[in-house]
Order: structure tokens, then sequence, then C-alpha cells
């Protein structure tokens, strides 16, 4: 966590609380002429990047950071500058990143929309596509449950596979990536990453 002096808690507070970086800044209302210029390492920068591009505020485009990760800076309203480090989910899709994707996935089984319903009891199913980043962030966690049984069903073309359709809109699978367990009664449980880990959920 950073300390930052602010002229205005108030108004600070509901800044960074907007850029969901409450936990991350702690802010002292005292005036300092000044400015700062503050390095901000998050998990994610992608939504940050976005909020601070709708708020209009002067944001740099993200560049690349020497340990693999990605940076861009901006400046807050009281004029002290931001320098945001971390990962850059939604950077644009390359060959490389589907061959990474491929190989992530290469332990999963493959399956159609018509082939859901005759699934056992138990069964683990990945929706996903791979021109989706935050599909492809999920998959680099499953090489290490290659010996479990996953299915991998491909959303890509969604909008033509009428059977596929039906399950979506039936299981509320309106996003992915969407990682779900089949129950015995029929009924299907979707992964939740705030309220359980994935080891958990896949033993």
């Amino acid at each position: 966590m950073i300390t930052l002096n602010v002229n205005s808690l108030e108004n600070a507070e509901i800044f960074f609380k907007e850029l969901g970086l409450e936990e991350e800044i702690a802010l002292n209302e005292t005036y300092d002429p000044i400015l700062e210029t503050l390095a901000l390492p998050v998990e994610i920068i992608d939504e940050i990047h976005d909020k601070i591009l709708a708020l209009k505020l002067p944001v740099s485009p993200i560049t690349p950071s020497v340990d693999g990760k990605h940076m861009f800076s901006f400046i807050a309203p009281e004029g002290n500058t931001f320098i945001v480090i971390g990962e850059w989910v939604e950077q644009p899709y390359t060959s490389e990143a589907r061959t990474e994707f491929l190989t992530n996935i290469k332990a999963l089984k493959p399956l159609s929309a018509q082939q859901l319903a005759t699934l056992p009891a138990e069964s683990l199913i990945l929706f996903g596509r791979v021109t989706c980043p935050w599909t492809r962030r999920f998959a680099r966690q499953l090489p290490a449950f290659a010996d479990q049984t996953i299915y991998y069903v491909d959303t890509e073309n969604t909008d033509l596979d009428l059977d596929l359709q039906a399950f979506r809109s039936t299981y509320t699978i309106a996003t992915v990536p969407s990682f779900i367990r089949k129950n015995a009664d029929g009924t299907f449980r979707k992964f939740d990453n705030k309220k359980e880990n994935l080891s958990d959920f896949i033993k």
C-alpha cells in the first residue's frame, strides 16, 4: 500500500474507489504543493485503464515493462502521476496467444453442445473461445489438472449453433470463460473464483 497526501480527502476517496484502488492507497488529507509520481502495482490493469479513459484524464498508451507485465501512466485530478503496472489481459490477439492457449487446453476433450446432456454426473466442462482474452488467461491454470477429465465447448460460433444457444440460455452461461460441473440431478454448478479456488472445485 502507498500513502498519498491529498487536498480533499472526500474527493480522493470517491475517485480511487471508482478505480477500485481504495485498498491500494492510504489517503492523508493535508495540503502539499509538491506533486508526486507514484508506482502502483496491481494484478490486472485493464479495467483501471478503461475507467481512466472514460474519465478523460491524461493517460499514456499501455506499454511492456521489463518483467513481462505492462504499464501505463495517468495524471489524477489533483495532478499527481501514477504509473500502473500489472497484467494486461485484453492485449491484442496474436498467433503466439493462440498457440499458448491450444497448448494449455490440449488435455481437454472437445465436446459439442449436443453431447452435453449425455455427460455423466460430476463432469467438468469449460465453455470458452480462443479469441477471448479471459478464456486464454483462465486456461493457463489447466495444465496443472491434466490428470482430470475436463471437457471443452468452443463457443466461437454460438450464433450459428442453436443447441449451444439453448444450453447457454438455460444455464445462464452468458459470458466466457464459464467452468461448470454437472450435478447428479442433471443441473450444473458454475465455478466462482470469488467463493472457492479452482483446485477445490475440480477435486
